[in-house]
């Protein structure tokens, strides 16, 4: 695992929460085969579009 900086962690952190609470009701609402099985590539897209803001790839 590398290491990674991300421009505003906090704004990334608030990004994060926002969306691992939407996954948790879209799932009981929809299951875990609806729209919240895309959990994972988003959370990765904005962890690296945080990163690529402060200059690390």
């Amino acid at each position: 695992m590398r290491e990674l900086a991300a421009a505003d962690s906090e704004q990334l952190a608030d990004d994060l929460v926002l969306l691992v609470n939407g996954v948790y009701v879209t799932a009981t609402v929809l299951g875990h085969q609806g729209p919240a099985r895309r959990a994972g590539e988003l959370a990765r897209g904005l962890v690296r579009a945080a990163c690529d803001e402060s200059g690390q790839s």
